[in-house]
């Protein structure tokens, strides 16, 4: 059971997200400009914690139920050196 499954759309603020998606080139070789892509959502607001934002774009009177759900980490993207192997001092 989620959190927000006693809320109906009376219950939640209507909010716009923007924010930055990925962008994948898949070509070999590709002198393409890779660039992110600008991105806005708006829904009920969910879910606001400090490790996520939970967005909803539809709801089913008929069956009480969310749908459409978009989960925003709010946690920036972590990124490891696997290879060269960093040394040690």
């Amino acid at each position: 059971m989620s959190s927000w499954d006693h809320l109906t759309p009376a219950d939640c603020p209507v909010v716009r997200v923007d924010w930055v998606d990925i962008t994948e080139y898949s070509q070999w070789n590709s002198e393409e400009d890779v660039q992110t892509t600008d991105v806005v959502t708006v829904g009920w607001l969910l879910e606001d914690s400090p490790q996520q934002v939970v967005v909803a774009g539809s709801y089913s009177y008929t069956d009480d139920s969310w749908a459409s759900i978009v989960t925003f980490p709010k946690t920036p993207p972590e990124v490891t050196m696997l290879w060269p192997a960093s040394s040690s001092g």
